[in-house]
């Protein structure tokens, strides 16, 4: 939920020295720097909003690159999260995802590490796309299995997914599956003549 915050921003007179010893000075002496209710009186209409990253899962074939959401969220007055479309990393410089900020482990059943990798990332408004390489076959035995996304972002943006009291960096899981031989047929009809 939104709010106006109330904070004082200092920076201390050892930081805002430099290596001639010219320095903010009250009186005689070097001091702290000091702004009082520094975000509400110096950015009008500016808000603070308590806000996580999110990482959807997903499933999809072994055969295609299989895209991924991660989502950057805030908490609203209606007491859920909603996408922060105001983090707009084409437009006002937001937050950005690189491929480094991934990380893929615990991969399960045919699936190594190797075998998929974070092939590409796309911006958009509140939520990049990231895109997985697909994983193909080994021979003839598909790489199926389960692999664990996590996306390594700053503390503030963290929470406890796993509620056992530690906040940590969000994560989901990528499925990855054969085709299976045969499609069910959802309608089929023959014509005479």
């Amino acid at each position: 939920m939104p709010y106006d915050p109330a904070v004082d921003m200092v920076i201390a007179a050892a930081q805002f020295t430099d290596s001639d010893g010219a320095c903010y000075k009250v009186g005689a002496s070097c001091a702290d720097f000091r702004i009082e209710n520094a975000v509400h009186a110096t950015a009008t209409g500016s808000h603070l909003r308590w806000g996580r990253g999110w990482v959807d899962s997903a499933v999809g074939s072994v055969m295609t690159p299989l895209p991924v959401t991660l989502r950057l969220q805030y908490w609203n007055s209606a007491g859920g999260f909603q996408l922060n479309e105001g983090d707009d990393a084409l437009l006002c410089g937001g937050t950005t995802v690189l491929a480094p900020d991934i990380t893929l482990s615990d991969f399960t059943d045919q699936l190594a590490a190797g075998e998929t990798s974070v092939n590409g990332v796309s911006p958009f408004p509140g939520y990049h796309v990231l895109t997985l390489a697909a994983p193909g076959y080994q021979g003839t035995t598909p790489n199926t299995g389960r692999v664990q996304l996590t996306w390594n972002l700053d503390s503030w943006l963290q929470s406890d997914l796993n509620a056992d009291g530690t906040a940590e960096s969000p994560y989901g899981f990528a499925t990855f599956s054969a085709q299976p031989g045969r499609q069910p047929i959802l309608f089929m009809r023959e014509i005479y003549r």
